[in-house]
């Protein structure tokens, strides 16, 4: 199961290296899939704001002490469905196919602490962190950090009385020079997740997902995320 969850191989690739018909493999990577994702569920948690202060590394301290989460949502290309109503829900404008999106928030330290679901690539990142119960993770004075694509949630972080930190919007075709520090300051920071990002795709499996496992895609990209979790940290102290 792992050598194609790692290296992307196809069923018939795997059926020569092990000289098992291509729909025992099959099988055997969708029953291995769905019970390693029961068994590792527990994995990928929200830790407790005590937690997360004691393990804040020192590039938050200054600016974002009560960070509780990076934030950001991911598209992953698949291949074109079969129906129409699938081929609707999945386009993506902005990658100009067809793809899946999921909110995946990690903690200042690089873990993975929420991975939700998986939505259709037409649906917004601000409407994927509304729906997917994300924001009642929230406790008061959660800094939840974010980039421009996130403006949706305002009113929903607000609500848990928590602080929605973005980067500044450009007015007036230029930064003020405060604008440009908390630019920078966020963006610091942001990148951990981008670094997540390329960690999670390194798993070729997630490279082009096939029609045949976009049933179990939420299982899969929980096992991609749990692998993350138990490699090397994101973020050296």
């Amino acid at each position: 199961m792992l050598m194609k969850v790692k290296l992307g191989l196809t069923y018939s690739a795997l059926s020569t290296f092990f000289s098992v018909h291509r729909t025992t493999i099959s099988r055997v990577f969708s029953e291995c899939l769905l019970i390693l994702s029961h068994k590792t569920n527990n994995l990928i948690f929200w830790p407790s704001k005590t937690t997360i202060v004691d393990t804040l590394p020192e590039v938050f301290k200054k600016h974002y002490p009560h960070c509780r989460c990076i934030i950001d949502c991911t598209e992953i290309r698949v291949e074109q469905p079969q129906t129409v109503q699938q081929r609707v829900c999945l386009y993506s404008r902005y990658k100009g196919g067809y793809t899946i999106k999921v909110l995946v928030a990690i903690t200042p330290n690089g873990m993975v602490s929420f991975l939700s679901k998986a939505y259709g690539g037409r649906s917004s990142d601000s409407f994927i962190t509304n729906d997917s119960g994300f924001l009642n993770k929230l406790e008061p004075g959660d800094q939840v950090l974010a980039d421009k694509g996130f403006p949706g949630i305002q009113p929903g972080v607000e609500g848990q009385n928590s602080i929605l930190v973005m980067p500044p919007m450009l007015h007036n075709g230029r930064f003020s020079e405060e604008e440009v520090i908390k630019t920078y300051n966020v963006a610091s920071v942001r990148i951990h997740i981008e670094r997540f990002f390329a960690r999670l795709k390194s798993f070729n499996v997630l490279n082009k997902i096939t029609t045949d496992l976009l049933q179990y895609i939420d299982n899969l990209l929980l096992i991609c995320c749990v692998l993350v979790n138990l490699s090397s940290p994101i973020i050296k102290q």
